[in-house]
């Protein structure tokens, strides 16, 4: 998601955090990693090491054409451009059929470090979204009559535009091209949220949006507004939980949506399905959105967390995983911070609203180039 994506689920966490704990924490957090054996690693020998094969192949052939991205430091650590070159030559000559193969390369070309931040902590957050499925016509209906809007002509770097309600209230008729309809104005807030996403066309026909640009306003999380209001308990907020509240309530949801100023706008994204911030396409649990001010995009991270239960009574899943850093998002702060992209279909929007677990971080960096 190439702004990626203000997502709800991660959003709507941060602001939990602060409403439980606060602050609570004073001076710059740092990053430092601490040497492992891949040994060490849970379940690593076990694990689904393609996805994340053919991701880090994906950065690859990005960072073949702007070598200048690949990443320079990472917890104050000078990281070899040499090294970044040899590791994704061995990528991309890897057989993406064989798993036995894709772990091996990542053995045979990083190092694995645990992350550990200088906030007292060895574990991070990790939450997840998802691509939603909408429904639309390209053409204006009675049914479909919500715009989904391309880049204001007028819009400028950095200048804050017309808010969320200004522009529901009064459109953008003469500044900004409309993509296409869609038929549920809480829907359309939700892809704002997650970034992008796939449309359903009355023709039968599916189209992509991916994310363009933002009007230049802060996010407000609404989420947060009901907690406070005590219109939702604050232990059963989820994303499913606010959409069927603001599809329950229409006149005040609409007011309630409007208190979130910030408004996204798209472009047709079909050829390539959702793109993240590190531009590449994003790959359903191998791409881990992050805060590129801690870690650089294109890392591959062993993820050492659970699946929320998915009915009272379950137990957490286990959940180890290699992703590749490709993304970032509003609400995605801090040296161990994470968002699990799920994808798209039920299962995906489920984790995105529910995911909330704590988890280990184990970075893989590329071993020297004269080694």
């Amino acid at each position: 998601m190439s702004f990626s994506f203000s997502r709800f689920s991660s959003l709507i966490i941060a602001a939990l955090l602060l409403l439980l704990t606060g602050c609570g924490t004073h001076g710059p957090e740092t990053l430092s990693l601490h040497s492992l054996a891949f040994s060490d690693l849970s379940q690593w020998d076990n694990g689904n090491h393609l996805d994340a094969l053919s991701a880090y192949q994906g950065t690859c052939r990005y960072w073949q054409k702007r070598p200048h991205k690949m990443p320079k430091t990472i917890a104050g650590l000078t990281q070899s451009h040499v090294a970044w070159q040899r590791s994704c030559d061995a990528a991309l000559a890897v057989d993406v059929n064989d798993n036995t193969l894709a772990r091996n390369f990542f053995v045979q070309q990083f190092q694995p470090y645990r992350g550990r931040s200088s906030y007292g902590k060895s574990d991070g957050l990790l939450t997840g979204y998802y691509e939603p499925l909408l429904k639309g016509s390209l053409t204006k209906t009675e049914q479909y009559s919500v715009p989904v809007y391309a880049v204001p002509r007028d819009l400028q770097k950095g200048v804050g535009y017309f808010t969320r309600e200004e522009i529901e209230r009064n459109g953008l008729d003469g500044r900004a091209d409309i993509l296409l309809y869609v038929d549920s104005v809480v829907d359309l807030f939700f892809l704002h949220i997650q970034g992008s996403g796939r449309v359903l066309l009355d023709t039968g026909e599916t189209v992509g949006l991916g994310f363009a640009n933002k009007n230049n306003r802060d996010y407000v999380s609404i989420g947060k507004l009901l907690i406070e209001a005590e219109e939702i308990p604050r232990e059963e907020m989820s994303m499913q939980r606010l959409k069927a509240w603001l599809h329950a309530n229409p006149i005040k949801g609409q007011q309630i949506m409007w208190q979130n100023p910030s408004y996204v706008f798209f472009q047709r994204n079909d050829a390539t399905g959702p793109v993240g911030a590190h531009n590449v396409p994003l790959t359903a649990e191998a791409s881990l959105a992050i805060d590129p001010a801690f870690v650089p995009y294109g890392m591959p991270i062993w993820l050492q967390t659970t699946l929320p239960a998915r009915a009272e009574g379950d137990n957490e899943t286990i959940y180890n995983r290699l992703v590749i850093t490709q993304d970032t998002g509003g609400a995605i702060k801090g040296a161990l911070r994470g968002d699990v992209f799920f994808g798209g279909g039920e299962r995906a929007e489920w984790l995105a609203g529910h995911m909330q677990q704590r988890g280990d971080f184990i970075f893989l960096l590329p071993r020297p180039a004269s080694l």
